[in-house]
């Protein structure tokens, strides 16, 4: 290997470790289905000098990174600073920082995820969806950064020019895009999940009454951190929402009924199979995906619910540990009352939707990061479902677990 291949390589594992990407596809969980980088030699001692900078296709996300010689904030970006950082699409398209860490493209703003590992290094995903690509699509991509520097850019009569660095310094990271596989779900047997403790040292977190607001902000955490959930969303929310399922498909995530409107169902009968049909074919419409998996609101099941749910052909999903976060607790009351309750194949109730879930995403990145020191795996619903035998069915005529869920 040449010395160029080696720093490249170097590269490669400086940028991408530590979660500068979320989910793979979801029929190779764990793994970038491709990338791109190199380095760039120093051209100036400007403190937006490229290092290196990288881009990669996860799912239907484009995740870039970018790493400067300099220390920068990103609160020194911007037309009033001098100072730019941004990714350039086959020579046309620009993505750029703006001072409050958003992404924009020719002024206006596009839904991205923006993080920083350290004062060098930037790293920025978008659904490819959202700047225009196609699947199948080929998309070059360069790094582009300016600022002014009297004493290193020759001035002109009128003004400083601005220093300018791009990275690669030739041509550019090329890249094509390849369609993406759905994760799929089932076929599974009937009946009731609570928990699977044969399964070992892994569990399952959900999310309830979703899409809604703070999904994107679920959905973020879980990319950054590379954890896979489940989310039982009410088909009332779908409409306008697809996008957002469909994320959760390319993340690797599982969808599972929750309902149509969050109505008590447990007398079974023709208005429980509508709202789970309608739910269905809404999620179906919306995502090309069919959910093998209900949770029934507020946890209110019986036998007739779990039997219907069974012969559409899906697991009602309990839980076992219930942080009741939709009581607006506090983050830290979320985040030990999960560690605290948190047993081998347990199954995790959290909430997207239903109301402020700002205290959820809070403390999320907490409980994943516990969690895993403490050994845990993380697993869909229907991975949980397939990995061992479940508890025994506890399924009674009353509600499982007061609450809004």
């Amino acid at each position: 290997m040449g010395g160029r291949s080696i720093a490249v390589a170097a590269a490669v594992a400086a940028l991408f470790a530590g979660g500068m990407v979320g989910h793979a596809l979801a029929q190779a969980p764990g793994r970038l289905h491709r990338q791109r980088s190199a380095t760039d030699p120093a051209d100036t001692a400007g403190p937006l000098d490229i290092s290196s900078v990288a881009v990669a296709q996860d799912g239907d996300t484009l995740a870039f990174a970018v790493r400067t010689r300099g220390r920068f904030a990103p609160t020194a970006l911007g037309a009033g600073a001098g100072r730019s950082l941004c990714f350039v699409l086959d020579d046309s398209r620009s993505l750029c920082l703006d001072p409050d860490e958003r992404v924009t493209a020719a002024g206006a703003p596009v839904a991205a995820a923006v993080s920083r590992t350290s004062m060098r290094e930037l790293r920025v995903r978008v659904q490819a969806s959202a700047v225009g690509l196609p699947p199948g699509a080929a998309v070059t991509v360069v790094a582009r950064t300016t600022w002014v520097d009297r004493a290193r850019c020759r001035p002109s009569a009128a003004r400083p020019q601005p220093c300018i660095d791009v990275a690669p310094d030739a041509g550019a990271l090329s890249l094509r895009l390849v369609p993406v596989r759905p994760a799929r779900c089932g076929p599974v047997a009937g009946g009731l999940l609570l928990d699977a403790p044969a399964a070992g040292r892994v569990v399952a977190l959900t999310f309830d009454d979703g899409p809604a607001r703070s999904t994107p902000a679920v959905l973020s955490v879980l990319e950054r951190e590379r954890v896979p959930a489940t989310f039982f969303v009410l088909g009332s929310n779908v409409a306008g929402h697809a996008a957002l399922l469909r994320r959760m498909l390319a993340d690797g995530d599982a969808i599972g009924d929750h309902s149509w409107d969050h109505a008590d169902l447990a007398a079974a009968g023709p208005h429980a199979e509508s709202e789970l049909t309608r739910t269905n074919a809404a999620i179906e419409r919306a995502a090309g995906y069919r959910p093998c998996l209900f949770r029934a609101p507020f946890g209110a099941t019986s036998p007739a619910l779990v039997a219907e749910a069974g012969a559409l052909g899906m697991l009602t999903v309990g839980w076992d540990v219930d942080p009741r976060d939709w009581s607006l607790p506090g983050p830290n009351a979320i985040l030990h009352r999960i560690i605290a309750s948190t047993r081998p194949g347990a199954i995790v109730l959290m909430h997207d939707g239903g109301g402020p879930r700002e205290q959820t995403v809070a403390a999320l990145p907490r409980v994943i990061a516990q969690l895993r020191r403490t050994g845990y795996r993380f697993v869909t619903v229907p991975q949980l479902a397939l990995s061992g035998p479940a508890t025994a069915a506890r399924v009674t005529d009353s509600a499982l677990a007061p609450g809004p869920s």
